[in-house]
């Protein structure tokens, strides 16, 4: 190597390299040589300068980037998160829908309601006439029913004796309507018991040793059930003996009555026109009551319809909680695409004051 030239790198007062060029001539660079390779080097320090300068700027743009692509993806997370709402929003559209459908239907139930009870009103006044007629019928024969009721009143005492016994009568019935109720008491918790046992035994296994314990119960309980059978058992015999009493206590009434007869008859003609009276007023009755009847179908099919409308409302409900989370999710996706709003706000200052240096350098 016969010449050499070693020149500085430099930009300003900073030394940022080196820059070497040899030949293998003796003195083969001139002035106007070194004058280019001076000029060469500042513009080469210059570039390499740059080139230091465009590495933040290419990291901030990488910067950038990633934020946008959060942003993009906070976006799309946004969007998802409003198509749900909106088809949650839908479905309780729809609900909402429903339900004033069901309630269109209980307001025609409660119409026909009040149409059932227009007609018992109208039955009602129809019975209340015919019973108006009996009463005037009752009043014409008057006499008549008098005299045999004076007859009758011969009665009195026996048939005073009478309601003693049908008394007496009552009072055994509802024992026996109690023990029967204990006995169909008893019978359910058998059949409870019975089930436990099964249980247990299907759980245990072959060592269930619960299952000695709930058969022992059956059987006591059997034993309460045969007990309350045989008190029942004598309950009724008692029944029958009193029976007996009562039945021969109405064949002394019927010698009683039998001067009676004569007299009945002509009574017995004015009850017939009462009873011809009073027919209307049964068969009025008796379309009260089928009204009566369908007033408890319309009121079934009302509260159908209301637990319908509780139903649809309990849906509601749940849509609205899932529209709750719905928008929960959302706000956290907004807060994402705020903070990463910020972040690239930041980094447009940093590209901002860049491209300030850049331009101060040029």
């Amino acid at each position: 190597m016969q010449s050499l030239v070693l020149m500085p790198l430099k930009f300003g007062d900073q030394v940022i390299g080196t820059f070497e060029l040899d030949h293998h001539k003796r003195k083969s660079y001139r002035p106007k040589d070194l004058v280019t390779i001076t000029t060469f080097a500042a513009q080469l320090a210059t570039a390499i300068h740059i080139t230091e300068l465009r590495r933040p700027l290419l990291d901030t743009v990488d910067r950038l980037n990633a934020q946008l692509g959060t942003l993009a993806r906070a976006a799309v997370a946004l969007r998802e998160a409003a198509g749900a709402v909106a088809g949650s929003t839908n479905v309780i559209r729809e609900g909402v829908v429903a339900e004033q459908s069901e309630v269109s239907g209980g307001l025609a139930a409660t119409e026909s309601l009040a149409q059932v009870s227009r007609r018992v009103s109208v039955d009602g006044a129809q019975a209340a006439q015919a019973s108006s007629t009996a009463s005037d019928v009752a009043s014409r024969n008057r006499q008549q029913i008098r005299e045999a009721i004076e007859r009758l009143v011969a009665l009195k005492l026996f048939v005073g004796e009478s309601s003693a016994k049908v008394q007496q009568l009552g009072q055994v019935s509802r024992r026996i309507t109690g023990f029967i109720a204990s006995i169909r008491d008893l019978a359910d918790l058998t059949n409870l018991l019975s089930l436990n046992a099964a249980i247990e035994a299907a759980r245990a296994g072959k060592h269930g040793r619960g299952f000695a314990v709930v058969a022992e119960e059956v059987r006591r309980l059997a034993e309460q059930s045969a007990s309350a059978a045989a008190e029942a058992a004598e309950l009724v015999q008692d029944i029958h003996r009193q029976v007996g009493e009562v039945v021969e206590q109405m064949r002394r009434g019927q010698v009683n009555v039998g001067g009676v007869e004569e007299l009945s008859s002509a009574a017995l003609q004015a009850l017939d026109a009462i009873v011809a009276a009073t027919a209307d007023a049964t068969e009025h009755a008796r379309r009260i009551a089928a009204a009566a009847g369908e007033q408890d179908t319309a009121f079934a099919r009302l509260r159908e319809r209301i637990h319908a409308v509780a139903a649809i409302a309990g849906k509601n409900r749940a849509e609205a909680d899932d529209v709750a989370t719905r928008a929960s999710e959302a706000a956290r996706g907004l807060s994402d695409l705020e903070r990463a709003t910020r972040e690239l706000e930041e980094v447009a200052a940093m590209l901002r004051d860049l491209t300030r240096g850049f331009a101060t350098v040029a």
